[in-house]
């Protein structure tokens, strides 16, 4: 025979714990500047749902602070979804470092294509000009030439591979 009502309880108590594991994590800094982790909402406006924990953050039920292996599957999960959200902010990192080198080289490259076009110019046998703060063209006389010549050049060096 069943026992219904135990067979209702039973069944009550692993529906209760799927949803627990589900509730989502919340992180916030108090006034003191201390960070928190919780399950259980902060304060209004102090909130915002996080998807691990991180690894420093005490386990839940642990009187030492330390944090041990996992021995329920919540504690597993929950440290599985914070390896991941430790590996994807890895990634997010690298690929951050990746763009900056990639917006740096760019940049190099216009400024080589730059002082190449200048030192092109300053070497051919036209007039070069500025224009000075009214929009009037001053031109460069030999010595102003001289020194953007080496202006370029020395750009060249810097900029071009």
């Amino acid at each position: 025979m069943l026992n219904v009502p135990l067979l209702i309880a039973v069944t009550a108590a692993a529906l209760f714990s799927v949803a627990a594991a589900a509730q989502g994590i919340y992180r916030w800094v108090d006034e003191n500047g201390a960070t928190h982790y919780s399950a259980t909402p902060p304060p209004p406006g102090q909130a915002r749902e996080v998807r691990e924990l991180p690894r420093s953050a005490p386990a839940s039920g642990s009187a030492s602070g330390s944090v041990a292996a996992p021995s329920t599957w919540q504690d597993k999960e929950l440290e599985f979804r914070r390896r991941r959200l430790e590996t994807e902010t890895e990634n997010k990192k690298e690929e951050e470092r990746l763009a900056a080198e990639q917006r740096k080289a760019g940049e190099r490259r216009e400024a080589c294509v730059a002082a190449r076009h200048d030192l092109e110019a300053l070497q051919g046998g036209r007039p070069v000009y500025s224009l000075d703060e009214r929009g009037e063209r001053v031109y460069f006389d030999d010595t102003q030439r001289a020194t953007a010549i080496e202006a370029a050049k020395r750009d060249i060096r810097e900029y071009c591979p």
